[in-house]
């Protein structure tokens, strides 16, 4: 994989990630909501760890 396929990949695990958050913030799992927010967070910070 070159570099731009895995920063694209990470980008969309964080878009994944904040969906799922959304999802059960639906369904009245706040909590759940806000660690799958965090778990976006980190992989949006890697990804742009990586792009710098």
């Amino acid at each position: 994989m070159t570099s731009p396929e895995i920063l694209a990949s990470l980008r969309r695990l964080a878009e994944e990630f904040r969906a799922l958050g959304l999802a059960d913030y639906a369904r009245g799992r706040a909590e759940l909501h806000r660690t799958w927010a965090d778990a976006a967070s980190r992989v949006d910070a890697l990804a742009d760890d990586i792009e710098d």
